[in-house]
């Protein structure tokens, strides 16, 4: 049986697009992350795609210029986040023509597939700086569904460490004695 997924593309693009009002939303039971418990009758306010409040749902009434969605008892928890993937490289066994005409549409399925498994959050560890720019850019304008993007850019490696293909820390060994 095939995986059917829990959130269409399509839903999240709507969602996208509408979270800029004022959105609020009840009903629901919330999992903060900090405790372990789970809370029920709170309200959530989000202005401009953050959330700004979260309060008891009698305070609702105070909040007329919010558009209320009511999520039907759904949970609700922070976004996850991946600190440490490689998100521009799919891994495969035999890089060939056909391996690389698919990369785009393998990438694209990745960063849908983070968000819609709950990751909102990817540290890429550098791979392909403008891949990741690119990648970031589509993201953040609706062309596509994916997480945040965090990068460092650059390598961070020990001399003579991983990755093999860092460019060489070489020159740091004149000027700093290694210990």
């Amino acid at each position: 049986m095939k995986d059917k997924p829990a959130i269409k593309e399509k839903q999240i693009s709507n969602l996208r697009r509408s979270i800029c009002k004022k959105k609020g939303f009840f009903n629901f039971k919330l999992f903060d992350g900090i405790s372990d418990e789970i809370f029920t009758n709170r309200i959530i306010r989000v202005n401009d795609g953050r959330v700004i409040g979260i309060g008891d749902l009698a305070e609702k009434m105070k909040y007329p210029e919010y558009e209320w969605m009511d999520l039907n008892g759904c949970t609700l928890m922070p976004g996850l986040i991946d600190a440490h993937l490689h998100i521009t490289v799919p891994f495969v066994f035999k890089v060939n023509l056909n391996v690389l005409m698919q990369m785009n549409a393998q990438l694209t399925k990745n960063f849908y597939n983070c968000v819609k498994y709950g990751v909102t959050t990817v540290r890429d560890m550098r791979e392909f700086p403008n891949k990741i720019r690119k990648w970031r850019q589509k993201i953040n304008s609706g062309k596509t569904v994916g997480p945040r993007i965090l990068s460092p850019y650059s390598f961070i490696t020990s001399p003579d460490g991983v990755p093999e293909m860092a460019p060489t820390l070489n020159f740091l060994k004149r000027d700093i004695r290694w210990h």
